[in-house]
């Protein structure tokens, strides 16, 4: 059985260059701590900071010698918009991750998350958009609750994706076709790929 808890602090560095450089907030009394990031033209940077703890009785995940322990997530990373058009919007972001067993019943480890998205919007005619996206993860382990990964053990995986939607009045439809893929780093476990 595991536990989780999870105490999340998301910061979208409210930070702000002089003279109008940053992305204003859209509505008078906007929250305090909304993304305001940082523009050049049409690219707007929002660099982000999340942490997270969690709480698992069973960190080795072992069914004869369950050990619990606080696992720290501490995950700087960006956000990237650039919009060079009014109908093209290309978002990307990326994060790198630190995993630390506070009680050290498991070794630490890193991680690498990205992800970009093409979004092409009335194409050819009104209401149909088309969405490309990629998404890379690399890691050593998986979440304390996942179980469909083996444990322990460094891979990354890769999800590419394509998707048309149309909108028309109170109708939409939408298609999608993605292929994803799951690589471990030791060849002993390539069996599981």
């Amino acid at each position: 059985m595991y536990v989780r808890f999870i105490f999340l602090l998301a910061i979208l560095f409210p930070l702000c260059c002089s003279r109008g450089s940053c992305v204003e907030l859209p509505l008078p009394g906007a929250e305090l701590w909304a993304p305001r990031g940082f523009r050049s033209g049409q690219l707007v940077l929002y660099p982000t900071f999340n942490y997270a703890l969690t709480y698992t009785d069973n960190s080795n995940r072992s069914e004869r010698d369950p050990t619990e322990d606080l696992i720290q997530d501490f995950l700087p990373g960006f956000t990237l918009r650039f919009r060079p058009q009014e109908l093209l919007t290309l978002n990307a972001a990326y994060e790198f991750g630190w995993h630390d067993y506070a009680k050290d019943t498991a070794r630490d480890y890193l991680s690498h998350k990205s992800g970009a998205e093409l979004r092409v919007q009335r194409l050819f005619i009104e209401g149909l958009d088309l969405i490309a996206g990629t998404t890379y993860l690399q890691t050593a382990n998986s979440s304390a609750l996942e179980n469909q990964v083996i444990s322990f053990a460094r891979y990354h995986a890769m999800q590419h994706s394509l998707k048309a939607e149309y909108r028309y009045n109170r109708i939409s439809l939408s298609g999608q076709y993605s292929y994803a893929l799951t690589d471990y780093f030791d060849r002993a476990n390539s069996i599981a790929d």
